[in-house]
């Protein structure tokens, strides 16, 4: 609101999504198992696990927890393509935000594959000075482009104004962080 005056009014769209009778039994069973994996601080990293689960039962936390992968079926990521189906009909720009890594890592790999559009990531893992390279050529990109961001790894003084339409994966744990991260 104080850098970017000329943007237009942010709409948002919050979309709950049921878990499938599967998806539901193995949330039950990442809750079973990881309580009983961590006696001491089974309520805390039993929440850090079901906010895992709910990104993707595939990811290596959870196949590891789990003793092994499940379906690549997911109902959330099967939402998230009808919503970049929809923005890739107008060719716009979009944010993804994720908490975790390897949701990131799976995100670029499924959303390049399957729209076949660029798409590029900001996680802990890239540096500092590579960052602001990184949305410039993002921004840059003509037509349909993604970029998949840790709402922590962006850091202060980086503005993302070529998307258009901005995704929180999942929720973070701080609602303030959430709304840094989208009014970027």
């Amino acid at each position: 609101e104080e850098v970017a005056k000329d943007l237009p009014e942010k709409i948002f769209i919050e979309t709950a999504l049921r878990l499938s009778e599967s998806e539901a039994n193995g949330y039950e069973e990442v809750k079973t198992r990881s309580a009983a994996a961590n006696p001491t601080s089974a309520h805390l990293a039993t929440l850090g696990y079901l906010r895992m689960y709910c990104c993707h039962p595939n990811l290596p936390s959870i196949v590891d927890l789990l003793g092994g992968p499940r379906t690549e079926d997911f109902g959330k990521i099967e939402r998230l393509d009808q919503i970049i189906s929809e923005i890739a009909l107008s060719e716009e720009k979009l944010l993804i935000f994720t908490t975790y890594m390897d949701m990131s890592d799976r995100l670029c790999k499924h959303i390049s594959s399957k729209f076949g559009c660029p798409t590029w990531a900001i996680n802990g893992t890239t540096e500092i000075n590579q960052r602001q390279t990184i949305i410039d050529t993002f921004s840059k990109t003509k037509g349909i482009a993604a970029l998949v961001i840790n709402p922590r790894a962006g850091g202060s003084g980086l503005n993302i104004t070529a998307a258009n339409h901005v995704i929180m994966y999942n929720p973070e744990w701080n609602p303030a962080l959430e709304m840094q991260a989208i009014a970027r």
